[in-house]
């Protein structure tokens, strides 16, 4: 940022770090109150992008004042890259206990899986396949949730710790997404994504200040507990902070993964979570494979999940 023949210069994509940190210094917003004033015309200031920002006041190329600040760490959404094998969500019936990755993988296996694909980032991503169990449509997923199979049902509970340091405006990951039409199930008015027979699968963030995890039970009749983000601020177990939400109803084109940025959308900007459970990451081949409707036969690839701020 420069004051140059009186006009202010900001550097793009600084702007919005300089106005929520740099310029909460008392001492800085004084001089830049100087400079802006005209009462010190010669005065330039500068933001030096580097691991950390500088905020330099000179006067007749003399520095008169600086200070430094340090930008909020990114964030790292555990094993985002899908490159260790042993994560609960690959193998069968190991996602009851899992620590962030956990999947449907019970009654049947393949509903997630290490594999690899075209344009991944490093050596394997996760393959996401719908499968048939009992005659029914089981989903291809992958989530931060436990699952638990018993009595034909299974129990995926939503929500993980995690100790935010920064307030993303996106989520981004690499995708493939071959998506068909519905054949499984009956379509009806509830499943409102489904347009003219066309399923549709989904990828959802969600950052949540829950005092407990958030159970959807689906099995061989109606499922209980399902939510969506994109319709609700607060659930049983606390408020949805924000969410992001990418439904995709076509099938990626070519065979190379896509990279993708789905933008944060919040219901509350000026909260910190401090709950138990604060992020939901969701991926499915179905948007409404928990009332066992869409498509047997669509298959998603997903990979290298990060933060963008």
């Amino acid at each position: 940022m420069s004051i140059q023949n009186g006009v202010l210069v900001i550097i793009s994509g600084v702007k919005k770090y300089l106005t929520n940190h740099i310029l909460g210094s008392l001492r800085f917003r004084i001089i830049l109150l100087m400079v802006l004033a005209g009462a010190v015309p010669a005065m330039i200031m500068q933001a030096v992008i580097l691991n950390s920002y500088e905020a330099r006041a000179a006067l007749d190329g003399e520095t008169v004042s600086s200070a430094e600040f340090q930008a909020a760490a990114g964030q790292v959404i555990p094993d985002g890259d899908m490159e260790s094998g042993s994560l609960p969500c690959f193998g069968k019936s190991t996602s009851e206990s899992t620590t962030f990755w956990g999947s449907g993988n019970a009654a049947t296996s393949g509903l997630c899986a290490q594999s690899t694909k075209p344009g991944m980032g490093g050596s394997y991503c996760a393959k996401l396949e719908s499968q048939s169990a009992f005659g029914l449509l089981a989903a291809g997923n992958l989530f931060s949730a436990t699952f638990r199979f018993a009595s034909l049902s299974g129990t995926a509970s939503f929500g993980m710790p995690y100790q935010w340091t920064a307030r993303p405006t996106a989520l981004r990951l690499k995708y493939h997404a071959t998506v068909g039409a519905v054949n499984k199930g009956t379509v009806t008015e509830e499943h409102e994504y489904i347009q003219d027979g066309q399923d549709r699968s989904r990828i959802f963030a969600v950052i949540v200040n829950w005092n407990s995890r958030h159970a959807t039970v689906a099995g061989m009749g109606s499922p209980t507990g399902v939510w969506d983000p994109a319709k609700t601020a607060e659930t049983a177990e606390g408020p949805v902070i924000a969410y992001g939400s990418l439904l995709i109803g076509e099938t990626t084109p070519g065979d190379a993964m896509t990279t993708v940025e789905i933008p944060i959308e919040y219901y509350d900007r000026t909260t910190k979570p401090t709950g138990a459970y604060t992020l939901v990451i969701s991926c499915t081949t179905s948007a409404y494979g928990d009332f066992k409707v869409g498509c047997l036969g669509n298959v998603m690839y997903v990979d290298d999940f990060e933060w963008v701020y």
